[in-house]
């Protein structure tokens, strides 16, 4: 069953392995979820502060088209006299206005020589990471122990439950005997009646393990980050 799956009780049984549980907890766990968000929040926290320290860099680059109007600058073809003529041009093929595309490109940098609040900022920042690192170190741990002894105590439920409907199978049979007996007249009413008390001990003992068993179902359930009623078949003995 994938993660998805999960967002919702389903009437099919979960079959779950000890480790299986293990690790839906910790993928799924609402508190490891929680501590895991709070380290990447710090980290980002970190990198903000660790940016003040760093050299700033900056790069810019352009291209344009630029109009150079040779007239206007006193540049006359017919100065040239006899040189053009020796190339083959005439005045009169020199434009007056020439388009000449420029490109440039710039980097800076600049950094300075020591800021005493950022790089405590900086100790701060990474001494917080460190805590929240452990945090999430000792909630792993809390989640693998309240998984494991969960699913152990929901394996000790359902065994419990089987004892105790075993008790009520037991118990019934010796009051219908009891009450069999009387009614043949070779017993007493008072030992049906016990019978019949001890019947219906037995019946409020497997109405208790039932629910003790479903209480620890869903606590188990909770620790795994699954829907409280989702049923689970433990494969683990």
């Amino acid at each position: 069953m994938c993660s998805s799956d999960l967002e919702q009780p389903s009437d099919t049984p979960l079959r779950l392995s000890l480790d299986d549980a293990i690790s839906l907890g910790l993928d799924r766990n609402v508190r490891l979820l929680y501590d895991r968000a709070k380290q990447k929040t710090v980290r980002g926290e970190q990198l903000s502060v660790i940016n003040a320290l760093l050299p700033s860099l900056r790069a810019s680059a352009s291209t344009a088209t630029d109009e150079i109007n040779l007239a206007a600058l006193g540049f006359n073809p017919k100065a040239l006299g006899g040189l053009s003529e020796q190339f083959g041009l005439s005045a009169s093929q020199f434009p007056q206005i020439v388009k000449v595309n420029v490109t440039q490109a710039q980097l800076s940098a600049s950094q300075e020589f020591f800021d005493l609040p950022a790089y405590e900022l900086y100790r701060g920042s990474k001494r917080e990471a460190e805590v929240v690192d452990l945090d999430v170190l000792t909630s792993r741990g809390d989640v693998v122990l309240a998984v494991g002894s969960a699913y152990l105590q929901v394996l000790a439920d359902q065994t419990n439950l089987t004892n105790a409907q075993a008790q009520e199978r037991a118990a019934k049979t010796l009051f219908d005997q009891a009450s069999q007996r009387r009614k043949a007249g070779v017993g007493t009413s008072l030992d049906e009646l016990r019978a019949q008390v001890e019947y219906q001990q037995r019946e409020q003992a497997t109405i208790a393990a039932d629910n003790q068993l479903a209480k620890d179902t869903i606590q188990l359930n909770r620790i795994m980050g699954i829907p409280a009623g989702q049923k689970l078949e433990l494969t683990d003995a």
